[in-house]
């Protein structure tokens, strides 16, 4: 009987070691068959742009005005501010297109000493009839006289959208053509796309520098063409 007890221990002994000898050796087939299943891919980015004429003009302008006195500078800054302001409703500007951008009091310095004040009242004026830049910034700078401040001028387009859509689908375009011109060159058929992301949304506006000292008629100003543009990265699949 005590003999039976023994050979049944080892027994018992023998099976649990072969069970996990067998489970350790089948762990890693199950691994390397999974990786072996994984599909290959293909990543492309991809690049879209379109070029377009400006429809509308951001117009940086105001007045500065200098005296000893701050009431003073300030009287002065907000009389002329007022006329100007007059004019731009005059000449069709709403008021929702003009939003204060800066508005400053400074001290004069000389040799250490305050001797005067600067005050200054800039706003951004979003102007819908770009035909109309020239002659709204002449009559703004006759309305500030010598106090007007003309410092900045970009061009954009109003809703750029439609632009947008154009031009994602042209980005898309270009990543398809590429991944399919690789595929080709592998030896691979192409599958369909497994993740896509948008980055790069760019809108390069014209930028232009205006400072008015002297009133001397309508300048010309033209809007010229600005670009949009933007990239996809997209990665496809490879059909075994």
């Amino acid at each position: 009987m005590e003999k039976y007890q023994i050979i049944l221990v080892i027994a018992v002994i023998l099976a649990i070691a072969l069970i996990g000898t067998v489970a350790f050796s089948v762990v890693p087939a199950k691994i390397s068959n999974q990786r072996s299943n994984q599909e290959g891919t293909i990543s492309v980015t991809g690049e879209g742009k379109v070029t377009v004429v400006p429809d509308i003009c951001i117009l940086s302008l105001g007045v500065e005005a200098q005296d000893k006195e701050v009431a003073k500078a300030q009287k002065k800054t907000a009389d002329a501010m007022n006329d100007v302001m007059t004019t731009l409703e005059e000449k069709g500007i709403l008021e929702k297109d003009i939003q204060t951008s800066d508005y400053s009091i400074d001290p004069v310095w000389k040799e250490r000493k305050i001797v005067s004040y600067r005050v200054k009242n800039m706003v951004k004026v979003k102007i819908r009839d770009v035909d109309e830049i020239g002659d709204i910034i002449d009559a703004a700078a006759k309305a500030g006289g010598d106090l007007t401040r003309i410092e900045g001028i970009r061009f954009s387009v109003d809703d750029p959208k439609p632009y947008y859509a154009e031009v994602r689908r042209k980005a898309v375009g270009d990543a398809r053509e590429k991944a399919e011109q690789l595929a080709e060159l592998n030896d691979v058929e192409l599958g369909g796309p497994i993740s896509i992301s948008e980055s790069g949304g760019y809108v390069s506006s014209s930028e232009g520098y205006y400072r008015t000292m002297e009133v001397a008629g309508a300048p010309p100003i033209s809007p010229g063409e600005m670009e949009i543009r933007l990239t996809v990265d997209i990665t496809y699949a490879i059909r075994e």
